[in-house]
């Protein structure tokens, strides 16, 4: 059984730091529009070596608009959601283990 708690809570731990990420990402995209651009465009430089030019101009479009921070916030809803069914996992587990 300890084994099982120890698994529940490194995934929490995990769970916890991606949304903690996924937070922090959305914060300076909708809070930082400038420099999130510049950086967009100084990564995008190198999409033109691996995409066609037409194709890295739409996805660096695509990563300054309102459909990126869409993205990215639902992907924090994601990880919030997963790690508050975590949460409620691992204490229905540790209450029926006696140990809450």
């Amino acid at each position: 059984m300890n084994r099982i708690i120890l698994q529940l809570v490194v995934c929490l731990i995990i769970l916890l730091l991606l949304t903690a990420f996924c937070a922090a990402w959305l914060w300076y995209i909708r809070h930082r529009p400038a420099e999130w651009a510049a950086r967009v465009d100084r990564v995008g430089r190198f999409d033109s070596w691996l995409l066609p030019a037409s194709i890295a101009e739409k996805l660096r479009r695509f990563e300054k608009g309102k459909g990126f921070q869409m993205l990215v916030a639902v992907a924090l809803t994601v990880c919030a959601a997963g790690f508050l069914f975590g949460l409620v996992m691992a204490i229905g587990a540790l209450h029926r283990a006696g140990i809450l």
